[in-house]
């Protein structure tokens, strides 16, 4: 059987038989495709059409170089007859990059002949494939990246090297073996593996790429973390064309978004990273100190939001004497405000605005929770939405006489001056930037030692 193997290989290299086929990684915020993932196989009735045994052949027989050249080849030739504007993810060994392999020569041609850029290409190094020699891949990368190449790491989490790689290697994506994917919503270890990755790519200022994405489930939880990119059969079975399914975005089979033309409560999304209820009063004292900017923590169970732990109060419960003695190690679910608004991504802001006010008669909440499908994506404050509103009322205006709905000031002074240059123009600006004013000065009325502001 390993001859027939290792002679069905000779006879594909021989007639480079190699099929590529196409699977699409989207961007879930964007709610479109960011590349597509080149994958190779072999003849449909050869025992090699399988990657796995495809590749592991090449690798017995020591043939894994001329086979992946071969790949690299045909992914090209086949890419630039789909004419997608998409990025080209390209899995490479890393032995394929040391010296006396890799061929700069032999690159350049390749992308000419395919009119290819190399910032069309991004370059996936797995982990599963240890270089013996770090120091001449970092050299041969730093040239690629020079070129315009983008890098990847693949796989993350499959083998024993992947921190040590991203720290040498500084990619600018990491994928995130589907290992680690698979049924998230039901697995705490995972989410909390996830989580750290996660930090870390945010810190290091590097793309993440959640592979193996199935089920709407493990969607949300991947989209409530922050990660942006995901790979996976929700999306899309590896084709021999660029297609994918975005239909669990939200987005119809001709590429329009189902939503109605007009501004919702995902334009007013801040991501936040949330807080388990488990976690103590402390970790959330030291959070919100550390993050000047962050008035209140979602607080968050696998991918449910539960409510929000507000600042100020917080704070004023450590200030006392004894305060963080006895309050440092409880859970933060004893100073949760559950009565936190949650709303959903696509919620217009008409209707927000509706339901801020209906939620109390007493107090307007300042931040609200919003989801995708049940699961946090991010808050929004009230404090951005009544700007929002205020200004689109002020652009009505503007526009059109709030009585009889003839034509306002706006266009007929525009009319009037229209040879009076940028004058009308600066009038309207400073027009809104006095409104815009009056917002914020009635928001800085706002009490900072609670959680909303009591209406008059």
């Amino acid at each position: 059987m390993q001859d027939s193997l290792s002679q069905e290989l000779l006879s594909l290299l021989s007639e480079e038989s190699i099929t590529t086929l196409f699977q699409p990684i989207v961007n879930i915020g964007e709610q479109q495709v960011f590349g597509y993932e080149a994958l190779s196989r072999g003849p449909s009735d050869s025992s090699l059409h399988a990657a796995n045994i495809l590749f592991e052949t090449a690798e017995r027989c020591g043939l894994t170089l001329e086979l992946e050249t071969l790949c690299f080849r045909t992914a090209a030739r086949n890419w630039s007859g789909q004419g997608s504007p998409q990025k080209l993810f390209l899995n490479i060994s890393p032995a394929k990059l040391m010296p006396g392999q890799f061929d700069a020569t032999q690159l350049d041609e390749l992308l000419r002949l395919n009119g290819l850029q190399a910032s069309d290409i991004v370059i996936e190094l797995s982990e599963r494939y240890p270089t013996a020699d770090p120091l001449e891949l970092l050299k041969t990368l730093a040239w690629l990246r020079a070129r315009g190449f983008l890098i990847a790491i693949d796989d993350l989490g499959s083998g024993y090297s992947g921190l040590k790689l991203w720290s040498e290697l500084k990619p600018d994506f990491v994928k995130i073996d589907r290992h680690f994917i698979r049924d998230i919503q039901d697995d705490l270890v995972k989410r909390e593996f996830l989580r750290s990755v996660v930090d870390l790519a945010s810190r290091l200022g590097c793309s993440l790429i959640a592979e193996g994405v199935e089920t709407e489930a493990e969607l949300n939880v991947v989209s409530g973390m922050g990660i942006e990119l995901a790979q996976g059969f929700l999306f899309g079975r590896p084709k021999a064309i660029t297609t994918a399914s975005l239909d669990v975005l939200g987005v119809s089979p001709e590429g329009r978004v189902d939503l109605p033309n007009r501004e919702t409560a995902s334009d007013l999304c801040h991501y936040i990273e949330p807080i388990r209820s488990d976690a103590t009063l402390q970790e959330a004292w030291e959070r919100l100190q550390n993050e000047p900017g962050t008035f209140a923590l979602p607080v968050v169970d696998t991918r449910c939001p539960l409510g929000l732990v507000h600042k100020w109060p917080l704070l004023e419960t450590s200030s006392t004497p004894y305060g963080r003695a006895l309050y440092e190690k409880r859970a933060v679910s004893q100073m949760l405000s559950s009565d936190a608004l949650v709303v959903e991504y696509d919620t217009p802001l008409e209707e927000v605005s509706q339901r801020l006010i209906d939620d109390d008669e007493h107090y307007l909440k300042q931040h609200f929770i919003i989801t995708r499908r049940g699961a946090y994506i991010g808050l929004g404050s009230t404090r951005s939405l009544l700007k929002r509103i205020t200004e689109r009322k002020i652009e009505k205006a503007w526009y059109a006489n709030p009585l009889t709905l003839l034509p306002g000031n706006g266009p007929i002074q525009l009319s009037e001056a229209a040879s009076a240059g940028n004058k009308r123009a600066k009038a309207r600006e400073g027009f809104l930037h006095r409104a815009a004013m009056a917002v914020d000065t009635g928001a800085a009325r706002v009490s900072p030692y609670s959680a909303g502001t009591r209406l008059a």
